[in-house]
């Protein structure tokens, strides 16, 4: 079982893998509760750009979890 630090340096380590503009995606939905409608509005793109921008995302994050769990 991982302890609070080592959470909170998988954590910092998974989310600095993120580009400048993904951070920006991350932040409008998760960390905001955004809307995939108030992104596309505040990022200028289609709702359907949103959706699979934070697939992507979704899918880069989970990937970078993995390897920090397995090192």
């Amino acid at each position: 079982e991982l302890n609070d630090e080592e959470i909170g340096r998988i954590t910092g380590a998974v989310l600095s893998g993120l580009d400048q503009k993904e951070t920006e995606y991350y932040r409008l939905y998760y960390t905001e509760g955004r809307s995939f409608s108030e992104i596309s509005e505040a990022m200028g793109v289609s709702e359907k750009a949103v959706r699979a921008k934070l697939a992507r995302i979704k899918l880069k994050l989970k990937k970078r979890i993995i390897y920090f769990l397995n090192e």
